[in-house]
């Protein structure tokens, strides 16, 4: 962790900036009193029932670790937002309704759910994946009629769940991740999400390039131009007026889009 995570934690805090840390939860309970002080809230990356989390994270022990760590948070600051991410892939594709109970015993305010992202540059892989590591990750035809099966138990099981908002998503958008590893199949077309992300929204990475999303292409970096003039360069400028998010391919395989509606609707 960097050492210096507190101040640039309450720099930001300080101009009205919330703070999320993503993590996958190994060492929330040795830091949770910083963490705690720190931040608005945190969210972890859950893979899965206790087994097939630590399957995933090839870390014996880790979901214990993990909640272990929430438990401390909450000793700590009992009204700390902690909520749940599980990315859906090959390894827990049939195990989204554990996951779910998985997240309510271990005290997590919520879980959402997205599909794994098998093609993109993003997330510190400027290469992408080849053919070998998107088969390790990606569901065959078999595992998507699996998948289906276990969502729409879900739907029809988890209502409760789903109606109070501890699970994030709606049916729709679960039914959307049985579509992305469809669509990666090729047994039925890929379509965008609804997303306005590059015009509400910018990504800055460790580097300090600025991309309009966490998969379009870098537009700048704040080492050499500050934020504003990035986003409102000549380059940022026409991309944005030339994306169609509908057509674009990027778009159109996304798992992870953004939209924030406008005051007026």
């Amino acid at each position: 962790m960097n050492s210096q995570l507190p101040s640039l934690a309450q720099m930001l805090r300080c101009e009205g900036i919330r703070v999320t840390i993503l993590t996958a939860g190994l060492l929330l309970k040795a830091h949770s009193e910083m963490i705690a002080a720190s931040v608005d809230d945190v969210i972890v990356s859950l893979d899965g029932p206790s087994a097939v989390h630590d399957r995933i994270r090839r870390v014996p022990g880790a979901y214990e670790q993990m909640a272990m760590g929430v438990r401390a948070l909450r000793q700590v600051r009992p009204e700390m937002v902690v909520r749940a991410r599980c990315t859906v892939q090959k390894e827990n594709h049939q195990s989204l309704r554990a996951t779910i109970a998985g997240a309510k015993e271990t005290g997590l305010d919520s879980i959402s759910f997205l599909a794994a992202d098998l093609t993109s540059s993003a997330f510190n892989r400027p290469e992408g994946w080849g053919e070998e590591r998107q088969h390790q990750i990606a569901l065959n035809a078999e595992e998507v009629e699996a998948l289906d099966s276990e969502i729409e138990q879900l739907i029809s099981q988890r209502s409760a769940e789903l109606n109070s908002g501890f699970i994030v998503e709606t049916a729709s958008k679960l039914r959307k991740i049985v579509h992305h590893f469809r669509a990666h199949l090729g047994q039925i077309p890929n379509a965008a999400p609804r997303c306005n992300a590059p015009w509400v929204s910018a990504v800055i990475d460790a580097s300090g390039e600025v991309r309009p999303c966490f998969f379009h292409a870098a537009m700048g970096n704040i080492w050499t131009q500050s934020l504003p003039d990035i986003l409102n360069g000549p380059e940022a400028l026409r991309f944005r007026a030339h994306l169609e998010i509908a057509a674009d391919p990027i778009c159109r395989r996304c798992v992870c889009s953004l939209y924030i509606p406008p005051a007026t609707e």
